[in-house]
């Protein structure tokens, strides 16, 4: 909504104020309320982009089918592995109602859960191991992961119909961990930080639900580095991996160099795979 100041116009704020306000930061009501952000989804085995409340399958430019993988930049990742509580959990289910218990730091449920179950994670019973009736080791409560990534923005141009320039939030599930952590320590090993190079995140075509598989793509440039320094420090994506600094108006937050948000020509991330670095393969 347009907003009519003219009723300002030749005037300006009381010199009280302007002596008072002078001694602190500047203050807005958006503070602690923050932007929305993106959601890269999947349903089955099926991308999507949840972005201001609408849903974008990711698809095909040549024939418009959907995508079974997606190629991201992973810009950032929260320390801890982050749990929630569904009553009726769906493993094929990545978005929907709100768990009535969760944790994002995995130790001390959240604030605004809807029932608490516990005080504290680790006395939790749904976070107890059990055998249920077909035999199988499960807890209530699930593990995952919060992942900050960055989308090509061809492709979110293509699917949105305008380009998105910022991180997304990913919810790696629990069944995807584990060759997540096998990934990451493979590539660290071999020299190669998670947010220096394109990584294409797949289904496992045995699994009968949805277990991300994970490749190296390409090596990010020089100058494609500039822009993925920038948004692993940027607030967005401290939001998105549950830095709790960011939500703090005031707070000592990090200092910011270059931009906020991508500049469209990097980092390009193709849909189809380019040839991985030799060096990193397995």
């Amino acid at each position: 909504m347009t907003q009519d100041l003219t009723v300002f116009q030749g005037g300006k704020v009381a010199s009280k104020f302007q002596q008072a306000l002078g001694a602190f930061p500047p203050e807005s009501l958006a503070d602690g309320i923050g932007a929305s952000y993106g959601v890269l989804h999947y349903k089955g085995k099926v991308w999507s982009l949840r972005y201001r409340g609408k849903s974008h399958i990711i698809t095909r430019a040549e024939d418009g089918s959907p995508v079974n993988a997606v190629d991201v930049v992973i810009l950032n990742q929260a320390r801890n592995k982050s749990k929630s509580y569904y009553p009726k959990w769906d493993p094929n289910q990545s978005e929907g109602e709100r768990p009535i218990c969760a944790a994002l730091d995995g130790i001390t449920p959240d604030a605004d859960v809807q029932e608490k179950q516990a005080d504290s994670c680790a006395i939790c019973p749904r976070n107890k191991w059990y055998q249920s009736p077909d035999g199988r080791k499960k807890r209530d409560c699930t593990d995952y992961k919060r992942l900050a990534v960055f989308l090509d923005p061809t492709v979110t141009a293509r699917v949105m119909g305008t380009a998105l320039n910022e991180p997304v939030f990913l919810r790696v599930p629990p069944a995807s961990l584990d060759p997540l952590g096998g990934f990451g320590e493979r590539m660290q090993a071999s020299g190669f930080p998670y947010c220096s190079f394109i990584t294409q995140i797949g289904f496992d075509p045995t699994s009968e639900y949805p277990k991300f598989t994970y490749k190296e793509v390409r090596l990010l440039t020089d100058a494609e580095a500039d822009a993925v320094l920038a948004l692993r420090e940027d607030p967005q994506t401290l939001r998105i991996i549950g830095d709790a600094t960011v939500a703090i108006p005031g707070a000592s937050q990090p200092k910011l160099a270059g931009p906020s948000v991508m500049p469209a020509a990097s980092p390009s991330v193709t849909e189809t795979p380019a040839r991985a670095p030799t060096s990193a393969a397995s």
